[in-house]
């Protein structure tokens, strides 16, 4: 069902209201902006636009600000088709992580289409950097996540993290 959000936008402060709506087969996430007349913005690597300290995606000129809790909330919930309405730039914040938008769309219910989606499977190894930043990929049979950061500062020391990302565990964590 439709799942109808107000909050304000993290970085504008200005408020918005977003509508997630089903989609059928094949239609992916797509955001539309009602306040410029239905624009749509697809959320695909690239529309990719930005992402230092929040992720922005652009479509010709036409932008949606910190779309990273939206969509890992889609991801983490294996959600392949949905319309994002917004009548304004910036998804809202909420309490600043997934969680709210996972609630929302567990209430909403989830259903599964018969189309199948294709995936991209890792053949080889997969090395990135830049800057002080590295992201590396290996074949497997199953998806785990490895994550390590070190901010060198007092506050955050070194983190890691072993995950491997199921819907169930999604929930959970």
């Amino acid at each position: 069902t439709e799942i109808p959000c107000d909050g304000i936008g993290l970085h504008t402060g200005k408020t918005v209201r977003m509508t997630l709506k089903p989609a059928p087969a094949g239609t992916g996430i797509v955001f539309i902006r009602t306040d410029l007349g239905g624009a749509e913005v697809k959320a695909v690597a690239v529309n990719t636009a930005s992402t230092g300290y929040a992720t922005s995606l652009r479509q010709e000129s036409v932008s949606v600000k910190t779309v990273e809790h939206l969509l890992a909330a889609f991801a983490g919930l294996n959600i392949d088709n949905a319309v994002v309405e917004l009548d304004n730039e910036e998804v809202p914040i909420m309490d600043g992580s997934a969680r709210p938008f996972v609630r929302l769309i567990a209430e909403a219910g989830i259903r599964t289409l018969e189309a199948l989606q294709p995936v991209r499977k890792i053949i080889k190894p997969v090395f990135v950097r830049e800057g002080n930043k590295q992201l590396a990929m290996w074949p497997a049979e199953t998806t785990s996540i490895s994550y390590f950061i070190d901010f060198n500062h007092p506050m955050l020391k070194e983190q890691s993290l072993q995950y491997q990302p199921t819907e169930d565990a999604f929930l959970r964590e």
